[in-house]
């Protein structure tokens, strides 16, 4: 499954040209997510091969994902400008569910599928509170980050590991 591009990824070429299958060509969005549907998330950072990540290196609020539906491919969350970094894979299954802060405000997550030009599969996973999107960071208790971050990473799976290495 992940080294279905490993020739294209591993291109000389500055700017390698973007697989024709992520392309958006002018499909339209898909809001249906079925719980069971496989999201790829890029990270950076020391991990094994099926380990799950930490919740640090967890973005929050919110954060772009790739789907797989309509042919999305692990690899494609890493192209054109990620290619040394490490891929998690987690269900939809994994972000349906609320909590309430410290002040009981209900909390909840959802992804969207935002596809760009050259990008069709880019989704959004999106934070809101109290039933609304949550469009700054300050909206969103310390509390509540941190449990979401450490809730989804333990729901991550790595698969591919990333070839970062920091100076």
């Amino acid at each position: 499954m992940i080294g279905r591009f490993n020739v294209w990824l591993s291109s000389s070429s500055p700017t390698p040209d973007i697989p024709e299958a992520m392309r958006q060509a002018g499909r339209a969005v898909d809001a249906k997510f079925d719980p069971e549907e496989q999201l790829f998330y890029r990270f950076d950072g020391d991990f094994k091969l099926g380990a799950p990540l930490r919740g640090i290196d967890v973005r929050s609020p919110d954060f772009s994902v790739n789907r797989a539906k309509h042919g999305g491919l692990p690899d494609f969350v890493l192209i054109p400008q990620w290619l040394t970094s490490g891929i998690a894979m987690f269900e939809v299954r994994a972000i349906s569910w609320s909590m309430e802060s410290e002040g009981k405000v209900t909390f909840s997550w959802s992804v969207e599928h935002v596809p760009e030009e050259e990008n069709y599969h880019h989704s959004e996973v999106h934070t809101f509170k109290a039933g609304v999107k949550c469009e700054k960071s300050g909206q969103v208790s310390q509390m509540v980050k941190k449990a979401f971050r450490q809730a989804i990473a333990e729901r991550m799976t790595v698969i591919k590991v990333s070839d970062y290495a920091p100076l």
